[in-house]
């Protein structure tokens, strides 16, 4: 079992690692992960040797709460009390600290002054400071040691050490540093709330996909009325009624109504896309302007939103190889610090008696107060929040932080051929065959299972003038590893490859021969048919090039990555799609264990390897890359043995994901060097006098902030389609022109008022083409049109129109591609 808990008491790195002792030595835990970024913990733990109620009391024996997964509502209660708290005992203490500097300085030299002094420092010590000081007492009891630790001896010895001073001014000094300890205990306050605010937005991410998820749900009910039901109650076979403009909270399928869906929260596509009866939806997308009556295919639990934040959210709790060092320095910071203060002390005492006590009081209250183990804490989960939070918004899945990190370091990419770079399915893209023929072949493959077969009778399909089954198919026929043969209206024919002609003696003619020879020239897959005795034509098939693939590799090169492609396929159809890619570097005819092999040979010469696969045969190979990377429309098990995903078809998501990588670690590695250099420097100079406690906690609570905010500079990182300057369709400029925001998500949450949606999308089908020619004039024809921008696909043979406005008629789409492209039909 693996479980996601609030934690409450957190107030440093050293409270962090404290947690992660604690969980990673109980009984049944396999493995724990403190973030102390959004104060919480994922624990891997054995449900037969420990459960939640022992975990909790593990923590609470060690100081700290753990919050149970069944009162998460309360959590959150919890925590906005907290911030409030935190917020009016800043603005007291604040408050507070004026007036007492103003004593400080133009008062000191009465009596009456330092009564007053100490009257106005005591509630901020009773009150303000109560956490800080009940927190101490209780790592004491434990025998740890925090940062409220070190508060608590600071600002404790400078306000007892005031009060004697005040009441028995002749035994040290009559010097008194009440507005010191209440301007340490205000700056650190204050500290402490720009730095809940700023870990407010580091979590933006996960609140921004949790926002997609409605809290109720109407629910239609068998006489047509509705009902409002918690999210968590809907029931697989329900139905479930979206109003325009709202979001979808389930997956399902769309039982009534027409609408266009806006999907980009889940596949970055910023165009919304038609959805009718019989289609699928899912949840987290928003509905436009049609009411929606869709059916439950999926648990609450189980949908693809709910998947996206749970790995989202897993992969922000874990923890990066690099914090390793961090969690060792944060262990030993607080008590080395204590240590170092009280070496101060005595140095002062020792080599300079002629400064007094107070001097040597204020150096070493100075140390305990400028020391900073937030930063080193913050430095690491904060950048890999806001980085794998950026990666989700731009529809990239990153399992953990390891993965993350990896990522930055990789310099070859794998890439697997046929549903990564390629669409990952085969169309008709040239034939020598007659009318006739054509109708034969797609008669006799219409019995046959093989995806070719299909490919085939989808091409024929779309020919407005062929009729897919001209006759009866009697003796129809298997050959393994050569085709099928059937005879059709009295005649056999034979539909295969060209080992099956010659197993057959089948006479080849010579103008076949040579189409043929070119087309295999090209890489394609050709299937024959023939008679009983002679050829009669073939059909050439490829897998068509994905639009993104060769943007995806001139990225990767300017970021100096070889790439290489692994394929099963033939060399010469591998040598044909490497070269229109622009990658000079594939193999082909390789096994899945092949491609595992080669990954391992590149690793032994010192390369770190991601390999990009979608199918059950990249599995292997995935497993032996450094950084594993699946496709989102691909299978399960590619997807489960991957380190990330890429959500949707879009190949361009790879070096933006690496891109991310490199960003995100820089800042994890600025962040730790400012970190340390701060302690490094500021300690002696505390030490030393030069750095007064007051000017201490103001540089200790910003120190944190700083850390942060670098990270939040991660935000800007771009990764969607609406933020990519290349590749946006110039009809379309205009409308991301228009979008305030530059995230997915935040597109989302600008909720779609149904009478002022511009972009519309529709898909039509086209018969009448045969070839990647008949495609291409029509596309063109159809982007003659003025406010429309349109793609078209052989397989299937779809036209897919994108209107920046109300939708044209199918007769003025009909017109423009009769008059520029010829005798092809456009239907809804």
């Amino acid at each position: 079992m693996k479980k996601r808990f609030p934690i409450f008491g957190m107030s440093c790195a050293a409270c962090a690692a404290t947690v992660q002792h604690t969980l990673d030595s109980a009984q049944g835990v396999r493995r724990a992960a403190v973030n102390f970024a959004d104060s919480s913990v994922s624990v891997d733990f054995d449900e037969q040797i420990t459960d939640e109620n022992s975990l909790a009391q593990a923590v609470r024996e060690a100081g700290y709460e753990l919050i149970l997964s069944h009162e998460t509502d309360d959590a959150e209660n919890k925590q906005k009390i907290a911030y409030r708290n935190l917020k009016r005992r800043a603005i007291f203490a604040l408050a507070t600290s004026i007036p007492l500097m103003a004593m400080s300085m133009w008062g000191m030299h009465t009596a009456w002054t330092r009564y007053a002094m100490a009257l106005l420092a005591t509630p901020v010590m009773l009150w303000c400071a109560q956490p800080f000081y009940a927190n101490a007492l209780r790592q004491l009891r434990h025998f740890h040691t925090n940062m409220d630790s070190l508060v608590a001896l600071s600002t404790g010895i400078a306000y007892i050490f005031s009060l004697i001073n005040l009441f028995f001014p002749a035994l040290i000094t009559s010097q008194v540093y009440f507005e010191s300890a209440v301007g340490i205990i205000a700056f650190i306050l204050l500290g402490r709330w720009l730095e809940a605010q700023a870990k407010q937005r580091t979590g933006a991410a996960i609140r921004g996909l949790m926002e997609l998820q409605p809290k109720t749900v109407p629910v239609v009910q068998p006489d047509g009325t509705t009902i409002s039901v918690k999210m968590a109650d809907i029931t697989i076979g329900q139905k479930v009624l979206v109003q325009p403009g709202a979001r979808i909270p389930i997956d399902g399928t769309v039982t009534d109504g027409n609408s266009f869906v806006d999907e980009s929260s889940l596949t970055g596509e910023p165009v919304p896309t038609e959805r009718s009866c019989g289609q699928k939806v899912l949840a987290g997308t928003l509905n436009g302007q049609g009411a929606l009556t869709v059916r439950c295919d999926k648990a609450a639990a189980e949908t693809v939103l709910s998947d996206v934040i749970r790995a989202v959210r897993e992969a922000q709790g874990s923890r990066a190889p690099v914090q390793q060092t961090v969690d060792s320095v944060a262990a030993v910071f607080v008590p080395v610090v204590i240590a170092i203060s009280l070496l101060t002390l005595a140095t002062w005492l020792i080599f300079s008696p002629t400064s007094g006590v107070a001097a040597a009081v204020m150096a070493m209250t100075g140390v305990l107060i400028i020391a900073c183990p937030c930063a080193l804490g913050l430095a690491t989960p904060t950048a890999l929040m806001v980085g794998i939070g950026r990666a989700a918004e731009g529809g990239m899945l990153i399992k953990d932080a390891e993965s993350l990190q990896k990522a930055c370091r990789v310099n070859t990419v794998i890439l697997d051929k046929t549903g990564t770079l390629t669409e990952g399915r085969p169309i008709v893209t040239n034939y020598h065959l007659n009318k006739s023929d054509i109708q034969t072949l797609a008669t006799i493959e219409s019995r046959s299972e093989h995806p070719l077969a299909q490919a085939i009778c989808n091409w024929a399909a779309s020919k407005a003038d062929t009729d897919s089954n001209i006759g009866n198919i009697q003796d129809f026929r298997a050959l393994p590893g050569l085709g099928v043969t059937a005879i059709l209206n009295d005649n056999r024919y034979y539909v295969g490859s060209r080992s099956l002609l010659r197993e057959k003696d089948i006479v080849l003619p010579q103008n076949l021969e040579l189409a043929a020879s070119a087309q295999e020239a090209q890489g394609r897959t050709l299937v024959w048919l023939a008679g009983e005795t002679e050829a009669l034509g073939f059909a050439a098939l490829s897998d068509c090039l994905k639009a993104s693939s060769i943007e995806t590799i001139k990225s990767l090169q300017k970021l100096e990555i070889e790439t290489i492609m692994l394929t099963g396929d033939n060399p010469a159809a591998a040598q044909n799609l490497a070269a229109e890619a622009g990658i000079s570097k594939f193999e082909a005819s390789m096994l899945p264990t092949a491609k595992a092999d080669y990954i391992r040979r590149l690793q032994k010469t010192g390369r770190v390897v991601a390999m990009v696969g979608d199918g059950i045969n990249d599995s292997a190979a995935l497993a032996a890359a450094d950084l594993s990377v699946a496709m989102g429309h691909g299978s399960n098990i590619a997807m489960d043995a991957a380190q990330a995903t890429l959500l949707g078809t879009d190949l361009t998501r790879l070096p933006m994901l690496i891109s991310l990588s490199r960003h995100t670690m820089r800042t994890v590695h600025q962040n730790l060097f400012w970190a340390f250099i701060y302690n490094i420097i500021a300690i002696p100079l505390a030490a030393c006098g030069v750095v007064n406690p007051m000017i201490g906690s103001i540089c200790m609570a910003f120190s944190s902030i700083s850390v942060i905010t670098n990270s939040l500079r991660l935000k800007r990182f771009k990764t969607s389609y609406l933020e990519k300057s290349e590749g946006v369709c110039p009809k379309m400029v205009q409308k991301t022109a228009r979008t305030p925001s530059n995230s997915n998500l935040s597109l989302i949450n600008n909720r779609l008022e149904p009478t002022k949606t511009t972009i519309m999308k529709k898909t039509y089908s086209v018969s009448g083409m045969m070839c990647q020619h008949c495609r291409a004039h029509v596309e063109r024809a159809l982007n003659t049109l003025d406010g429309i921008s349109a793609s078209v696909t052989l397989e299937p043979a779809e036209a897919t129109v994108t209107f920046s406005g109300a939708p044209l008629p199918l007769s003025v789409l009909q017109e423009a591609v009769s008059q520029h492209a010829g005798d092809y039909t456009l239907s809804e």
